[in-house]
């Protein structure tokens, strides 16, 4: 008797707790809710909340929101062409990919019973939503947002996730992170489509911090706000006319002489100054940064800046500038090289290593010899490369420049296997796994080599300056390559091209403002989306 009312106890426990694990999270419960009352929460995807959505699932929940706009007839057109698949017959799946919804994998299948990354989420959730009439989708509901994982997202998704952030869809994972191959459940998918169907669901996007341009005007540049009220007008009696001038966040690097013998660091928010300091480094993401302090004799200090304003109080010896992930390398006092966060914890040490000509890149360090291997600093321990004669280290960390003998360089990767052709006299680091090769005067191939392959060349362009610097970025995995006098073409982290913007004048500088291409003449300047749409 005892055993059998024992055992109804853990009968009574395991249904409770199925029970539990099969209802949706907290966050999610009101959206199902709501989802099941509009009747787009068909019964298959009703159960198991929290595991990965498949394909053929996903279909069921954008069916039910397709047939929803068709009883109200809002849709633009109504699907009529003929889908088939190998794979599946499931009449949700033919809808959705006859709508052009989704897509097949090839060969004519669908993989109905694969699970969706949160980039095809997005994906599928904006090409369902252009079938509604009255869902907005023009320029502006696509302004880029620039996670700090932005290099991660493929060229095909980029637009898409816009889309779905501006439009309160869909939001990051946290710490302005997308995660775009992460797993998509199907709470999160039910929570969605019932945002994309019903705008009253959409989350509200976080507020953007107000923002700063520069306006070129005839050999001087001013700064602007967002409201296009010039500012710092009452600072060293420049009335906000500067030689030059560079933005990073809310901080200005200004000169008011021909030289920069008057450098100034301005907080544009509390007018704060950092005196005779430009600034460098600056962290793929855009948002920490190296204060340097000049004229103060041999190498100069370091302050580290972030772009919301704030800054450290202790000078360091700066041996590398920020990575994405908020790492750099400093010279402590007793001569070792220690990694550090942009809090400036001490993430570890390395002591004995003697510094010849060295190039950083967040907490990887190259150190070159007269007549020693190189020497790579990475993850706390110092290791002879296999490759020799290095020249400077990739921003991946994974692949450098080599050169063979005087005036001949290749990329290898760092054992020395060689992963790109031979160029004679020059061979610059570009970007992520980008690289720009002399093939003739002012001529340049731009290949993208990463570690583990090879190099593919993308583009011939012929540059008007004799060498080529790092290309400008959105600091989260886009880069600007011009390739005339009016066209810049958005390359990714991938080496995809994502779009071509052609301005209607001669360019003479390339930035990105918030994710956004800026294009400068003299006196003129247009903005871009990312895929080469012109912005208002």
């Amino acid at each position: 008797m005892k055993k059998m009312w024992v055992s109804a106890l853990l009968a009574a426990a395991m249904m409770t707790a199925a029970g539990a694990a099969d209802a949706p999270s907290a966050w999610a419960q009101s959206s199902v809710d709501a989802a099941r009352a509009a009747g787009l929460v068909p019964s298959q995807v009703d159960s198991a909340f929290e595991t990965p959505i498949t394909r053929e699932d996903f279909c069921s929940l954008a069916a039910a929101v397709y047939r929803a706009w068709d009883r109200e007839n809002v849709l633009q057109t109504a699907s009529t062409g003929k889908v088939s698949f190998t794979d599946t017959d499931n009449a949700d799946v033919l809808l959705c990919a006859s709508a052009g919804v989704v897509n097949g994998v090839g060969n004519g299948k669908f993989a109905p019973d694969k699970n969706i990354t949160r980039q095809e989420a997005a994906s599928m959730l904006h090409r369902l939503g252009a079938l509604n009439k009255n869902v907005k989708n023009d320029v502006n509901d696509r302004l880029p947002h620039v996670f700090a994982d932005g290099e991660k997202i493929r060229s095909w998704a980029r637009s898409d996730i816009n889309w779905v952030y501006r439009q309160g869809i869909m939001n990051g994972t946290g710490s302005n992170q997308f995660t775009p191959n992460g797993a998509y459940t199907r709470e999160q998918s039910i929570a969605t489509t019932l945002r994309l169907y019903d705008s009253r669901y959409a989350l509200a996007p976080a507020k953007e911090a107000a923002h700063y341009v520069l306006v070129p005007n005839e050999r001087t540049v001013t700064i602007e706000d967002a409201a296009g009220k010039r500012l710092l007008t009452d600072f060293e009696n420049t009335n906000g006319y500067f030689q030059n001038a560079h933005l990073f966040g809310v901080w200005a690097e200004v000169e008011w002489t021909d030289t920069d013998a008057h450098c100034t660091v301005v907080n544009l928010k509390t007018g704060e100054r950092l005196e005779n300091r430009t600034i460098t480094g600056i962290s793929p993401d855009g948002t920490k940064a190296w204060a340097k302090q000049f004229n103060t004799g041999s190498g100069g200090t370091f302050l580290i800046i972030r772009s919301d304003g704030t800054h450290g109080k202790t000078e360091f010896s700066a041996l590398s500038s920020w990575s994405n992930d908020g790492k750099s390398l400093v010279r402590s006092s007793d001569g070792s090289i220690t990694a550090i966060d942009n809090q400036t914890r001490e993430l570890w040490r390395v002591k004995g290593v003697s510094l010849g000509a060295y190039s950083g890149r967040g907490d990887v360090l190259l150190i070159n010899y007269d007549s020693s291997p190189s020497v790579l600093v990475k993850d706390g321990r110092a290791a002879t490369l296999g490759a020799k004669n290095i020249t400077s280290l990739n921003q991946s960390g994974e692949t450098c420049i080599v050169s063979d003998s005087v005036g001949y360089y290749k990329v290898c990767d760092l054992n020395g296997r060689v992963l790109s052709r031979t160029y004679q006299n020059a061979l610059y680091s570009e970007g992520s796994n980008l690289y720009a090769g002399w093939v003739k005067d002012r001529t340049y191939e731009i290949f993208y080599c990463p570690a583990g392959g090879s190099a593919k060349v993308l583009y011939t362009v012929t540059w008007d300056v004799s060498t080529p610097t790092e290309l400008p970025t959105d600091g989260a995995g886009l880069y600007a390559l011009q390739t005339d006098d009016r066209t810049v073409v958005c390359i990714d982290s991938f080496g995809q091209t994502v779009g071509t913007a052609k301005a209607a004048f001669k360019v003479s500088n390339i930035a990105f403002e918030d994710g956004v291409l800026v294009l400068q003449g003299e006196n003129q300047q247009a903005k871009y989306l990312p895929t080469g749409e012109i912005t208002p």
